[in-house]
C-alpha cells in the first residue's frame, strides 16, 4: 500500500523530496511549490497523509499532536477508499 499511496503521489510531479523529522519522522516530504502545497507521506501503514501550506521544515519537527489539536493550518488525509480523490482535488487534478 505504501508504494502505491508513493507512486500516485509522484504521478503529479513534486518540485521535490524530502524527509520529515520530529514527530514525522519516517514522513517522506512532496514539494509543489509553485502551489504553496507541501504533502507528508507516512513510510508506515496505519497513519494518514498530511498537507501544510508553508514552514513545511518548521511544522515537520513538531509532535503530531501538536499539529493535530494545535492551531498550525493543515489537513489530513485518512487513508481511506477516498484518499487518491481527496489528494487529486487537493492538488487542483479533479
Amino acid at each position: 500500500m505504501i508504494e502505491h499511496w508513493i507512486r500516485k503521489i509522484t504521478r503529479f510531479e513534486p518540485d521535490f523530496f524530502a524527509t520529515g523529522r520530529g514527530g514525522y519522522q519516517g514522513y517522506f516530504v512532496y514539494g509543489f511549490s509553485k502551489r504553496g502545497i507541501y504533502l507528508l507521506e507516512s513510510s508506515h501503514l496505519h497513519n494518514a497523509s498530511y498537507k501544510f501550506c508553508e514552514d513545511w521544515e518548521v511544522l515537520s519537527t513538531l509532535a503530531k499532536d501538536e499539529i493535530i489539536n494545535g492551531d498550525r493550518y493543515h489537513e489530513r488525509f485518512l487513508h481511506d477508499i477516498n484518499w487518491g480523490r481527496k489528494i487529486r482535488q487537493m492538488l487542483g487534478y479533479a
